[in-house]
C-alpha cells in the first residue's frame, strides 16, 4: 500500500503526462503536492520500490516513466 505522498504523486504523473504531455518537474511537484522536495524524493523511491515508476535516482525526476498510473488494491483488504 503507497503512502500518501506516493500516491499523490501518481495521480500527479499520471494527470501530467496525460493532460499536459510532459512529466512535471520538482517544482511543479512541490506546489501541486504541497510536500516538501525530502518527501517528494522518497515518495519517487517508494514509486520506484513498488514498480509504479522506472526512475534513475540521480536524474531529474521529470525522466521519470510511468509503470502502474493507479494504485493497486491490497487483496488482503479484501472483503467477499
Amino acid at each position: 500500500m503507497l503512502s500518501d505522498t506516493a500516491r499523490k504523486l501518481i495521480m500527479i504523473l499520471k494527470h501530467s503526462s496525460v493532460y499536459h504531455s510532459h512529466m512535471p518537474t520538482l517544482q511543479e511537484l512541490i506546489i501541486k503536492s504541497g510536500r516538501t522536495p525530502d518527501k517528494i524524493h522518497k515518495a519517487f523511491h517508494e514509486l520506484v520500490d513498488e514498480v509504479y515508476i522506472e526512475w534513475e535516482p540521480h536524474t531529474a525526476l521529470e525522466s521519470a516513466v510511468i509503470i502502474k498510473g493507479w494504485e493497486t488494491p491490497d487483496i488482503r483488504l479484501k472483503t467477499s
